[in-house]
């Protein structure tokens, strides 16, 4: 432990570790709830403006084509696609780690060594960052803050815990055959037992539940 900390205190490798302390204090305040994860997030989408009052030369065509393969370079690894800071963790520890390995078999503390071994880190890093978030694309997509609001009310839902007009409740409601569970009590006092049909008729004031009245036969 005492010679990766060494390791990790070497000048060479000085960025690398305050990267990744960086990333550390940014997970220890999302943990507790102080920002979200998305607070960092980038907009890739960059539209190109256009001066139609200026003539449009060749340097002009160059900078927009460098800035479209820029963006489609950072959605191929991933960046926009999944939390950017979610990417841009993985990437600092691949790279803090692959720097500390080549530092210390090859390059023995030299900033010469350093610098020609950064891309191929970069390089390497960005495949290995790549490999690991792409399996985690359909997980943050439903977590996309621009996705619609369900709407529960008019929908069938089936009582996971019992609930009456007074106890609360908690029920099963199925939207795209994914399950959705939501708070609930009944329009009445009698009590609707756990597996029993309900209909979702309302949502409360306050908006902490919503009141489902019991289908027919229940």
């Amino acid at each position: 432990m005492q010679a990766l900390l060494q390791e990790a205190l070497l000048p060479v490798n000085m960025v690398f570790t305050i990267l990744l302390a960086f990333v550390m204090l940014y997970w220890l305040t999302v943990i507790l709830g102080l920002i979200d994860i998305s607070a960092m997030d980038i907009d890739l989408e960059v539209e190109a403006e256009v001066d139609t009052e200026l003539d449009i030369d060749s340097d002009t065509e160059m900078e927009s084509g460098s800035s479209g393969w820029f963006s489609s370079s950072l959605q191929f690894f991933n960046f926009g696609r999944v939390p950017f800071m979610v990417v841009f963790s993985f990437l600092t520890l691949c790279m803090w780690a692959l720097s500390l390995l080549a530092n210390h078999y090859f390059g023995h503390g030299s900033w010469g060594t350093a610098t020609v071994l950064f891309l191929p880190n970069l390089a390497i890093s960005l495949l290995i960052t790549k490999i690991i978030t792409t399996p985690l694309i359909p997980v943050f997509r439903h977590f996309d803050g621009s996705a619609l609001p369900v709407e529960y009310i008019g929908q069938e839902c089936t009582l996971t815990l019992p609930a009456s007009g007074s106890a609360m409740g908690q029920a099963e409601v199925l939207i795209d055959d994914t399950p959705l569970l939501i708070n609930v009590k009944l329009d009445g006092e009698a009590l609707l037992e756990r597996g029993s049909k309900a209909l979702v008729v309302n949502e409360s004031a306050d908006g902490r539940y919503y009141i489902v009245k019991a289908l027919a036969g229940e």
